[in-house]
């Protein structure tokens, strides 16, 4: 029980003092056709194709998680060492994605995927969040030795 408070309080915390990770709704876009690198949701809208089958509902419809692998087997999958399924793009981004912070481990090792910056303290952020004005890593490495910042 104290090591469920503990990780409860943990999770608030870092929560409190970061943006969301990559925050897709933002960039969700309605075309009359998608690119090849795009999902055509059922509604029409147009997801990044690597969103598809990642256990995060992106189109309006869900169209992007429909007849995906239950077992985690998946690409944009990652099972987590309790079982549960979360994407991949959660990896290393400072969240306990999958309950037991398995999806934080040995982040020391882990690439950051293309267009993503590697922290200090080895969390994965956008790249286009260093010198932003944010501490997006949360020891303030993305904004260290910044002439000037986005805020």
């Amino acid at each position: 029980m104290k090591l469920f408070l503990f990780l409860l309080f943990v999770l608030a915390v870092s929560a409190g003092n970061r943006r969301p990770a990559k925050s897709r709704n933002q960039n969700l876009i309605k075309r009359l056709a998608c690119t090849n690198k795009q999902f055509t949701c059922k509604n029409g809208q147009c997801v990044d194709i690597e969103w598809v089958c990642d256990t995060v509902h992106d189109c309006d419809d869900f169209s992007d998680e429909v007849n995906c692998p239950t077992d985690c087997s998946h690409p944009n999958q990652l099972k987590c060492a309790n079982g549960q399924c979360t994407s991949r793009d959660f990896i290393c981004d400072g969240s306990n994605d999958c309950g037991d912070l398995s999806d934080e481990k040995d982040c020391e090792h882990f690439a950051c995927p293309d267009g993503e910056l590697k922290c200090s303290n080895f969390l994965c952020i956008e790249s286009y969040w260093k010198c932003d004005g944010y501490n997006d890593c949360g020891n303030g490495w993305d904004e260290q030795g910044c002439t000037t910042t986005g805020k």
